[in-house]
């Protein structure tokens, strides 16, 4: 459990004009390590190649496969090294494009070989809802129809979405929680969960569904086949403002936005506890501060938030679980970071750009070790197009723009 702490302030197609930034191979995952084991000449094996090996060993060892490790998009860096469809320059990975749905979007989440993306409600001169595409990049077909349709999660073979409109409204849709089988022919008929006033948090722990349900004025699990039931109250004032929530088995996490006049706004984190009690753990402020995404795993919390007018500042925080200071990493790499996404050894964040209103400029992806204080980000991917959602899988990272385009990217 967090103790209390005081508040610290702080498509286009894969010819598109994106650009990735050239390192050195080792930067890509490290580069291969000779293992000179054997007694040598000088009968010893400390290791040392300078010593022990002749620089004809020396380049076999450290290129075993013999792959041009700079421009091989098989072995880019290193050896093994599979740029999944994307391009090797100078040993690093470039992004490619994987469909263009149309823009913006917002979310998105991977479900077996699928990748879901979902919409920004607030557009309504486009076609709106949850699209779905493979991972391995081919058309995008709409998937759900819904408008209003936007954060997801899944469990197992189905996807769990929310539809964030009013329950009912005049028109006759019933916002709410949905499901809809990851598999299914397209459109999907979508299965209504729960009806909920205005939902916008969703995730899963545990063969678990979670979701802030409005009108209970709680956060609510849903362990399938029985009925929602309330799990943790959440902070009232919080509704309409966007949201977030983590839960790892009896602990939840929610964030949110208060814009409170005058500025400035303060995108916080709390601790749902189970007396129903709400600990404002940790925030960051700015004049026009919103909250990103958050996540965790059983050592720490993470979250970012950003300032949506012409700032391009924010923040990507880690704070310890145990208690404690948090930690911001990127140091001057973060330009309005948005999406997250978290593996056992490295941080991955959207930074949205530069500019004064959307859609930015100049966004960025980058990623961190995810212990220590990094200060100084690597750069995976660099575009005209502002990234804003992001996530993973074992072997690369996935992401979408503002502008309707989805991307991937061979991890480090």
């Amino acid at each position: 459990m967090i103790r209390r702490a005081r508040l610290l302030t702080g498509v286009v197609v894969a010819t598109a004009t994106a650009s990735w930034i050239a390192t050195t191979a080792s930067a890509c995952g490290g580069s291969y390590q000779p293992d000179d084991t054997a007694p040598s000449g000088d009968a010893s094996s400390d290791g040392t190649l300078a010593v022990d090996a002749t620089p004809t060993e020396a380049a076999a060892e450290a290129n075993p496969c013999g792959a041009a490790l700079d421009s091989d998009p098989r072995n880019c860096g290193r050896c093994g090294h599979d740029c999944l469809g994307g391009a090797c320059d100078a040993g690093r990975c470039a992004a490619v494009g994987l469909a263009t749905p149309g823009g913006p979007l917002r979310h998105i989440v991977l479900a077996g070989a699928n990748v879901f993306v979902s919409t920004l409600s607030t557009l309504t001169t486009q076609t709106r809802g949850l699209w779905r595409l493979p991972k391995a990049g081919g058309a995008a077909e709409r998937y759900v129809p819904f408008a209003q349709a936007e954060a997801m999660a899944v469990l197992g073979d189905t996807l769990y979405f929310t539809v964030s409109e009013p329950a009912p409204n005049t028109a006759g849709d019933t916002g709410g929680i949905y499901s809809c089988p990851i598999a299914g022919p397209a459109p999907c008929q979508p299965t209504l969960v729960a009806a909920v006033n205005l939902p916008s948090a969703i995730t899963v722990d545990q063969g678990r569904v979670f979701y802030d349900g409005r009108d209970t004025g709680s956060v609510m699990v849903y362990a399938p086949p029985g009925p929602p039931t309330p799990f943790r109250s959440f902070p009232q004032n919080a509704v309409g403002l966007a949201a977030n929530l983590f839960v790892d088995g009896t602990a939840a996490f929610f964030t949110a936005t208060f814009l409170a006049p005058p500025p400035p706004g303060r995108a916080l984190v709390f601790e749902l506890t189970a007396a129903g009690g709400q600990l404002s753990t940790y925030g960051w402020e700015s004049p026009k501060a919103y909250e990103g995404r958050l996540t965790g795993n059983a050592a720490a919390l993470f979250f970012t938030a950003y300032d949506f007018g012409a700032a391009t500042d924010g923040v990507v925080r880690r704070i310890p679980r145990s208690g404690g200071f948090p930690c911001d990493l990127g140091g001057k790499a973060t330009a309005r970071p948005f999406g997250l996404h978290v593996d056992a050894s490295r941080v991955y964040w959207s930074n949205q750009g530069t500019g004064a209103e959307r859609p930015f400029s100049n966004g960025s992806i980058v990623s961190c070790e995810v212990t220590g204080c990094c200060t100084a980000a690597t750069p995976l991917w660099a575009g005209v197009q502002q990234p804003t959602d992001i996530t993973g899988d074992a072997d690369a990272i996935y992401f979408v723009t503002y502008d309707g385009s989805v991307w991937k990217i061979a991890k480090p």
